[in-house]
């Protein structure tokens, strides 16, 4: 013990040196000795804190304090060490703080623990958070033990509660704030799930419910404690939101107890009222307590749910009675329907997530029969139940079912019965929960009654009326579904009974007495159908007319009263005024609807019957729901239809008759007009389709009234290009409508299209009947009406087409048209640029029987039809223009056609033309075709002018390839190329089809001497244009003539001529008079074979020639008769008519002796001599008469020089002289022949005549060595490039003829020879037959017999010129018995096998 004082002494005087080192030394010196030595411990803490050694002080401290722990010094040391590090050690500072203040307590120093509490308090308001800070303040607070010593010394607890619930909020917002920030960004988080999940969790964590409660129940000031009930309310509700489901419903209790109590009390907080009276579950509001709901009114006047309990209070849709007036002298009014609608739509603005608000205001508009405000507030409403369901953890199935049962109750009329499988639904599910809910009952019975369904309507109604037999309007419902399910009389009866009762009301429900009378009025009416029953004003009449006054806006009164007005007083204005104010009060009236569609439809009223046909399809009524027995009604869509084709919305119409037909798939008339509708939308294949069907439907009309159908079928087939079908059809229809003008005029337009498309087709027979049959149409229309202008455009119409195809008219036939055109004629008609034209009415005669003045008069006569065209469109501009640009075209075609006329007359026609097409373009100048139609009248006359007019159309319409075209040729005509071939190419690239572009390139490519290239384009024009189209014929067959004359081997194949013959031949059809159509018709015709017809038409060539010649003596005219006559020549011979052929060709000889014809045809003359020559040689020699023959072939010869270059004879014509030569007989001719052959074969080395027939005649000779020379030479040429294939295979023939004969000697060498020679042969010239046949004959190979019938069947026209002769006999050589049957069968004229 005296070492241990001894050690503390030395401790404390080195603490008072201020040695603390030392002090700690000594100190831990005598602790190793003594370790429970108090002293020293305190003294160690005291110097490990002067040494900035906390945590070492803390620990002797601690242990001190462990030593004696009811001594305060070591609690002081402690605070002393925590002080000095702030914010470290708060926790620690508490623990000593409470147990230091405890002590005191304990000792009841009351000073030394406040001043404890008051300097840790402070302490920690400085240093520690808002939760340390909350945790000293509970020790003020009377649940901590250290109150009673504390209490009347520490702030009252009111105060000390509410400083921590300021820190518990604040503390729960930054928290709160920064928990979202952090969870927010955390992957598949959003940010309502984090925010219901931070404020859950905050809950539990701040407590700040609990310090509210603990404020309000330590708060002494009523008005303090109802704020802070209020903000705790709302803390409530706030975390009731954001718990999770299993904990609400503890919360909601808790809430809905403070809220009722608070309401109890009267306290006016909003809330708490909305609370106490929205998280009401009632069926009914009825059972609100009438008194509450004044009082908050009362206590929230300006409150958003006031002002709609207020209206509905104060309205006639309210269960409860008008509250006691204060003031006996002004009693309480009910407010009118606009008020309370007013002053409860401006109260849901403020409330419109209210449940009670919501429902009233639904509740409210079905009482006013608003049906679909009703339907939308019950949604609203149900939805906002549902919601607060969600988020309260209430039960509110009552409530909702009775927003559903408004729901349903609205739908059930609403756009009925659109909604009527939904309302279904609704009733069923709440009779699922409530088996004899009468508004359930009531509702489905109403469904069935709309859906027509009656019996069904009886059986609900009678359960509904025996669960509540009082209920007026469900024995209303029961008695008129009785009266409807074929119980007139037991309906009318409860009716009557009904209408005593309503009428024995002290204040009747008027709208109920109406309906009731307006039943019984509809029962007495069905009940006695006689018209003496309905006249009578004191039956349905008197009821309808107490109905309407009982509520004049009843429209089901209005509708009966409509049909007793229409069908018994005969007073149609009335009855129109009742049907529209009966749909103007009601959608529902389809009756009344439809009689007044029919109305404004019968005034042509369009807008009102769209109006009206609108508004029965919006409101639903016109389709039942599926599964509805309820009729369904066509007539809305219909009109809605025949409206939109009066727009022509054609494709909203075809909708609207679609409804119509899937409603009334046999309404023939929707039928009809969705026909019509695919028609003028340009949809033709179906239009044919729906007018098909329309036809073929049983829908009970007679024929004189659906031959409309038929007839649009017609126009559908017109428009399709079916035109045959569509004559018949309209013929048809005039069957049954005799004289329709109108059908009769569409009949008229399609025979003429039918020509024009026949023209086209190059059918120009049949377009000619096509055209008398139509001028015979409009013979026939022209006695009902002659003042119309699509009759006399179609006339014009029809003679173009006459004259187009006029080889086929009848000469007496212009006296029909000359009558036709006297139809009702005024003569100052016929005037209109008569004396411009000099067209008049007299020109058309019967006398002259040339085709060319025939279509002379059919042009005129189409002249003076549209003529008489302008005079019948006087009143349409627009057709006026139309006239006077056909009739310049019509003058134009006068113009270009009238080649037998005077050419000044033919100038009058083309200055007609102009004015004609001048006068449309003053009539209508936006149109791109009168513009072209200027320019091409006025090429020749005005280039300036027609360029103008051409640049002018493509301005209005740059896609006209035929614009494009017409400048070319303008520019063409002048001489400017380059740019008639950038139009020309414009032309192409807008329509590729355009057949004149093609042929303008022709005449390009032509100018620049591109012949092939010029051909190819013709070729190409030909084959795309129509068969009207005469230059393209012309200028193709003109080109293919001249590429035929430069090659030989296309000459002589048939193919090649096939397609210019048919061409040639369809332009003689359309110009039967044209000299120079008819030479090249009768050279392409020799070419083919057919002599006749090239001798028909060169008969006819020289005749014209010869008379043109006697008319003009001019060198043309003599030029191309000689011509004629040379070609004639030929055909006689190839006829073997040789007289006649030397006749004439020895008269082109006699013509053309002496150049009569000019220098300009000097090269053709001695063509001409040199063809007539040849003819005149052979004929000669047919006759036998050599010498004539001779003479003639030597004269050709001497001819020849002249048009060969070189002047050297054609070594063709030596052959032939060689011919006649060895033909004769002599030996001196023969030699004559021999050298002639010489001589032709050094000229010409390559020619293979000459070589062929000087092997003839060395072979006859029986030259043996000149025979191998001649072989030889064959065989040179057959290997010659500049040999034809043609002459190879002549060679071919030779050389194996030749080998053949020689083999047939009895040599068999030679048999060798032959084989070996085809063998040749089929190395050159593997894919011909000739080679392999000769093999096949020498050698009896069946695979080189089987390649020779291959090949031949391959060389056959069009792909060689294999005639059936060489086809049968390569057949024959296989052996085979079908080959011998096939060569039978191709030639079975011969007799080789």
């Amino acid at each position: 013990m005296a070492a241990s004082k001894t050690a503390l002494k030395a401790i404390k005087t080195a603490i008072d040196a201020g040695d603390f080192t030392k002090a700690s030394t000594q100190a831990h010196e005598l602790l190793k000795q003594d370790v429970q030595n108090y002293n020293a411990l305190m003294f160690l803490g005291f110097v490990e804190e002067k040494l900035s050694h906390l945590n070492e002080a803390e620990k002797a401290l601690r242990k001190a304090h462990d030593l004696k722990p009811q001594d305060v010094q070591p609690y002081k040391g402690l605070i002393r060490l925590y002080e000095q590090q702030g914010s470290a050690k708060i926790d620690d500072y508490h623990d000593i703080v409470t147990g230091l203040a405890t002590i005191y307590a304990q000792q009841e120093d009351r000073n030394q623990c406040q001043e404890v509490v008051d300097k840790y308090e402070l302490f920690v308001k400085k240093h520690a958070s808002r939760s340390q800070y909350r945790r000293a303040l509970e020790l003020m607070l009377p649940t901590s033990h250290i109150y009673e010593t504390l209490e009347g010394r520490v702030p009252h607890p009111s105060h000390t509660y509410q400083r921590i619930l300021e820190s518990s909020q604040a503390e729960e917002k930054e928290w709160i704030t920064r928990q979202i920030g952090d969870r927010r960004t955390r992957l598949g988080s959003t940010l309502a799930g984090v925010t219901a999940e931070v404020n859950f969790e905050a809950i539990a964590k701040f407590d700040v419910e609990q310090n509210y409660q603990n404020l309000i129940d330590w708060t002494q000031d009523d008005e303090v404690r109802h704020a802070l009930d209020q903000e705790l309310l709302q803390r409530m509700l706030d975390n009731l939101l954001a718990m999770p489901q299993e904990l609400k419903p503890d919360q909601r209790d808790k809430i809905l107890n403070k809220a009722n109590g608070m309401v109890i009390i009267k306290q006016q907080f909003a809330l708490a009222w909305d609370i106490a009276l929205e998280w009401v579950d009632s069926e009914d509001l009825a059972e609100w307590d009438p008194q509450i709901l004044h009082q908050y009114i009362d206590l929230f006047p300006e409150c958003g749910l006031a002002k709609i309990l207020r209206g509905f209070l104060y309205g006639n849709a309210s269960p409860f009675p008008l509250p006691t007036s204060t003031d006996p002298q002004e009693p309480v009014q009910r407010l009118s329907e606009t008020d309370q609608l007013i002053m409860m739509n401006e109260g849901l603005e403020d409330c419109k997530e209210s449940m009670l608000g919501n429902r009233i205001m639904a509740h409210t508009y079905l009482a006013l029969n608003e049906y679909q405000s009703a339907a939308e507030m019950a949604r609203v409403s149900a939805k906002v139940y549902r919601n607060a369901e969600k988020s309260y953890s209430l039960s509110l199935q009552d409530s909702l079912d009775a927003v559903n049962l408004i729901l349903g109750r609205s739908l059930v009329v609403y756009q009925s019965p659109r909604h009527h499988p939904e309302a279904r639904a609704i009733f069923e599910n709440i009779l699922s929960r409530k088996p004899q809910l009468t508004a359930a009952l009531l509702g489905i019975g109403l469904i069935y009654e709309e859906d027509e369904d009656y019996s069904e309507a009886v059986k609900f109604l009678a359960r509904a009326l025996q669960r509540d037999p009082t209920n007026l309007r469900i024995r209303l419902e029961h008695a008129w579904c009785r009266a409807l399910d074929n119980d007139v009389p037991g309906g009318l009866e409860e009716l009557e009974e009904l209408r005593q009762q309503v009428e024995q009301q002290e204040s009747p429900d008027l709208s109920m007495k109406a309906e009731v009378l307006y039943r019984l009025a509809y029962c007495k009416w069905q009940n006695d159908p006689s018209p003496k029953a309905r006249k009578d004003k004191l039956g349905s009449y008197r009821y309808l007319i107490e109905s309407l006054k009982a509520n004049s806006s009843y429209a089901p009164a209005y509708t009966l009263l409509g049909f007793y007005f229409q069908d018994y007083t005969r007073n149609k204005q009335r009855a129109r005024v009742a049907f529209q104010k009966a749909f103007e009060l009601s959608t529902s009236e389809l009756s009344a609807a439809e009689q007044l569609a029919q109305a404004f439809a019968n005034e042509a009223e369009w807008d009102l019957v769209e109006l009206v046909a609108q508004r029965v399809v919006e409101s639903g009524k016109a389709r039942p729901a599926p599964g509805s027995k309820k009729k369904a009604y066509s007539w809305p869509y219909a009109a809605l239809g025949v409206v939109q084709m009066s727009r022509s919305q054609y494709s909203l119409s075809i909708v609207s008759f679609q409804h119509a037909l899937r409603i009334s798939p046999n309404d023939y008339h929707s039928w009809v007009g969705l026909g019509e509708s695919y028609h003028n939308s340009g949809r033709y294949i179906a239009a044919s389709r729906a007018f098909h069907k329309a036809e073929s439907i049983d829908h009970g009309l007679p024929p004189d009234q659906s031959w409309f159908a038929q007839y649009m079928l017609a126009n559908v087939q017109r428009e399709l290009g079916a035109y045959g079908e569509a004559v018949k059809a309209y013929e048809d229809v005039l069957e049954v409508k005799p004289g329709e003008f109108g059908v009769l005029l569409s009949l008229l337009q399609t025979i003429v299209d039918f020509a024009w498309a026949r023209v086209r087709q190059g059918h120009f027979g049949h377009a000619a009947e096509l055209g008398w049959k139509a001028i015979e149409t409009a013979t026939t229309i022209s006695s009902i009406k002659a003042d119309t202008f699509n009759l006399w455009k179609a006339v014009g119409d029809a003679c173009s087409v006459l004259n187009a195809s006029k080889t086929y008219m009848h000469t007496g036939d212009i006296l029909k048209i000359k009558e036709l055109l006297h139809t009702d004629l005024n003569p100052d008609v016929l005037e209109i640029l008569q004396d411009v034209d000099q067209v008049n009415i007299d020109l058309l005669t019967t006398e002259s029987q040339d085709v060319a003045q025939k279509g002379q008069q059919l042009l005129h006569a189409a002249v003076l039809a549209h003529k008489r065209a302008i005079n019948a469109s006087v009143n349409d501009i627009h057709a006026q223009a139309v006239s006077w640009y056909n009739l310049g075209w019509a003058e134009h075609d006068a113009y270009t056609s009238s080649s037998t006329t005077s050419t000044k007359h033919s100038r009058h026609l083309l200055k007609a033309a102009v004015r004609c097409f001048k006068r449309a373009i003053e009539l209508e100048a936006g149109n791109s075709d009168f513009w072209n139609a200027l320019g091409v009248a006025t090429i020749t006359l005005n280039p300036k002018v027609s360029q103008h007019a051409f640049i002018r159309s493509l301005h209005l319409n740059d896609h006209s390839a035929r614009a494009w075209t017409n400048l070319g040729v303008l520019y063409l005509n002048n001489s400017e190329a380059e740019l008639a071939n950038q139009a020309f190419t414009r032309a192409q690239s807008t329509d590729p089809e355009y057949a004149a572009a093609w042929i303008g390139q022709g005449l390009l490519a032509t100018l620049y001497g591109r012949l092939e290239e010029a051909a190819g384009l013709f070729k190409h024009a030909n084959e795309i244009a129509d068969s009207s189209s005469m230059p393209a014929k012309r200028h193709y067959a003109s080109s293919a003539f001249d590429h035929l004359l430069t090659d030989t081997d296309a000459s002589s194949q048939i193919t090649n001529l096939l397609q210019p013959l048919f061409a040639i031949r369809q332009l003689q059809t359309q110009s039967p008079t044209d000299i120079v159509t008819k030479h090249f018709l009768s050279l392409f015709a020799e070419r083919v074979g057919e002599y006749t017809t090239a001798e028909t038409n060169l008969v006819s060539v020289c005749e014209a020639a010869e008379t043109a010649y006697e008319q003009s003596e001019s060198n043309d005219s003599l030029a191309r008769f000689a011509q004629a006559k040379s070609d004639l020549a030929r055909q006689l011979l190839a006829q073997g008519n040789y007289e006649p052929a030397i006749e004439s060709a020895e008269f082109a000889l006699d013509v053309t002796e002496d150049e009569p014809s000019g220098p300009s045809y000097a090269t053709q003359r001695s063509k001409w001599r040199l063809s007539a020559q040849v003819t005149a040689g052979v004929s000669y020699s047919y006759l036998g008469q050599k010498a004539e023959s001779v003479k003639m072939l030597q004269a050709a010869i001497e001819t020849s020089k002249l048009t060969n270059k070189g002047n050297r004879p054609d070594p063709n014509l030596t052959c032939l002289l060689a011919q006649v030569l060895w033909a004769t007989g002599g030996d001196q001719e023969r030699e004559a022949a021999r050298n002639q052959l010489f001589e032709c074969i050094d000229e010409n080395p390559d020619h293979v005549g000459a070589t062929v027939l000087l092997a003839i005649v060395v072979l006859l000779d029986n030259d043996v060595e000149g025979l191998e020379v001649a072989k030889d030479d064959l065989k040179s040429l057959r290997s010659s490039s500049k040999v034809s294939v043609l002459d190879k295979l002549k060679i071919a023939k030779i050389l194996a003829g030749l080998l053949t004969i020689k083999a047939a000697s009895g040599d068999s060498g030679n048999e060798v020879d032959v084989a070996a020679d085809a063998l040749n042969g089929i190395m050159l010239n593997p894919e011909q037959p000739q080679g392999w046949l000769e093999l096949a004959k020498v050698s009896a190979d069946e695979y080189a017999a089987e390649m020779a019938a291959k090949n031949a069947l391959k060389q056959i026209p069009p792909g060689g010129n294999v005639s059936a002769e060489e086809l049968a006999r390569t057949f024959a050589v296989t052996g085979r018995s079908e080959d011998l049957v096939q060569a039978t069968m191709l030639a079975p004229w011969l007799k080789e096998y």
